[in-house]
């Protein structure tokens, strides 16, 4: 991807380093060409006063009444006319990193930010004073030019001769380049690449339920009379009845063995960002235990990885003695429907609640897997065995 590097570095250098403005400080055509000629002595004789030339509008706040007059005079010397220099100068720069990034974006690398729903370029010129942004763009072959003299000469000092011709992939070679903008461009890729991964970590819902599990203190209480799926006259005919199931199992997402075969490395549909999770579990009421593995993939930036995203695969598990377990359930002879819960009391002082209500033609139903400290687990499913 011819470029795209270089674009990535001045756009995140226009973004980082320039507090940008909207007031127009009125840039005429002499302003910049003067700005673009006069570039790198400018920014020797800035350097000589110990003023970095990549000032932005805070910068100029900051300056003594004698240094901003020195700067004046040395930017009014160089061809940036009237007394507001400093700001024209702000504002040439920002304009210029702008046109530059702009005139760097080929069709890939476009594809690329609409790819990620960003358009960067559009958020920058929002940012500027148009008319002084018009000005600039008019002379955007003088000021590209004066980028690339400045860029050419900082790469020749740290001995890297090849970067406008790299690819975005290259980010090895990143660490060899010691002109600051190394971090730049690692964190503007970051910034796209991250709603990608928060999507496969914001989908791992195996680790939600776990954190939450191990946090887990007492007892939330029923279920059934919190349910407004039922009336008040049903809720009142729930009975406490003999425990007959022997085991109960808790399943979500792949089944056990499919994700056995998965092995430590998950198998990541990119596209469709298809990340494994799943929650697997066995209430063994007869021999009093109950056990649960979850399953999840957790994304992280990578700027060496294949699309920038590495993937890790987490297998937990954990286990409970049970101390007690209660049955409670409603069955409407009259219209077929029922429901039932379970209260699973365990040793080590958690209280698990199992509820489901079934219409009487099967079509309809719920159910529900709740402890202390979460509400609802809608994508964990229980069934009696």
């Amino acid at each position: 991807m011819k470029r795209f590097f270089s674009f990535l570095l001045t756009i995140f250098f226009s973004f980082s380093i320039f507090a940008q403005s909207t007031k127009e400080t009125g840039l005429t055509n002499s302003d910049v060409k003067n700005w673009a000629e006069n570039l790198p002595s400018i920014e020797y004789e800035l350097d000589s006063l110990g003023i970095d030339s990549n000032m932005d509008y805070s910068d100029i706040s900051k300056l003594s009444p004698k240094k901003l007059n020195q700067v004046t005079q040395i930017l009014n010397q160089n061809g940036i006319s009237g007394n507001n220099a400093v700001e024209k100068f702000v504002m040439i720069t920002i304009c210029s990193a702008i046109v530059n990034a702009e005139s760097q974006l080929d069709q890939e690398s476009m594809a690329v930010m609409k790819a990620m729903g960003m358009d960067p370029i559009a958020s920058l010129k929002a940012n500027v004073n148009a008319k002084d942004f018009s000005v600039v763009q008019a002379n955007s072959n003088l000021v590209i030019e004066a980028i690339s003299g400045i860029d050419n000469s900082a790469l020749q000092e740290s001995d890297y001769d090849d970067l406008s011709g790299g690819s975005i992939s290259d980010f090895d070679e990143m660490d060899e380049i010691d002109d600051g903008y190394g971090n730049f461009a690692d964190d503007l890729l970051k910034l796209q690449v991250q709603p990608m991964v928060d999507q496969v970590n914001n989908e791992a819902y195996p680790k939600f339920l776990y954190e939450s599990l191990i946090k887990s203190k007492g007892d939330c209480g029923l279920l059934y009379p919190q349910q407004e799926i039922l009336d008040s006259d049903i809720k009142s005919k729930f009975k406490k009845q003999k425990v007959s199931s022997g085991i109960i199992k808790l399943n979500s997402g792949e089944e056990p063995e499919e994700l056995a075969e998965l092995g430590d490395t998950p198998v990541i549909t990119y596209a469709g960002v298809d990340a494994h999770n799943a929650i697997n579990g066995t209430i063994d009421i007869k021999k009093k235990s109950l056990t649960m593995d979850f399953f999840w993939t957790e994304a992280s930036f990578d700027k060496k990885a294949r699309d920038y995203i590495s993937y890790s695969y987490v297998k937990k598990n954990v286990k409970y003695s049970i101390k007690s377990a209660e049955l409670y359930a409603y069955n409407d002879t009259d219209s077929g429907n029922k429901s039932k819960e379970y209260v699973i009391t365990t040793k080590e002082g958690l209280v698990f609640h199992l509820w489901y209500w079934e219409s009487f033609d099967g079509n309809s139903y719920a159910r529900k897997f709740v402890f202390a400290g979460i509400n609802d687990t809608a994508d964990l499913n229980w069934s009696e065995e």
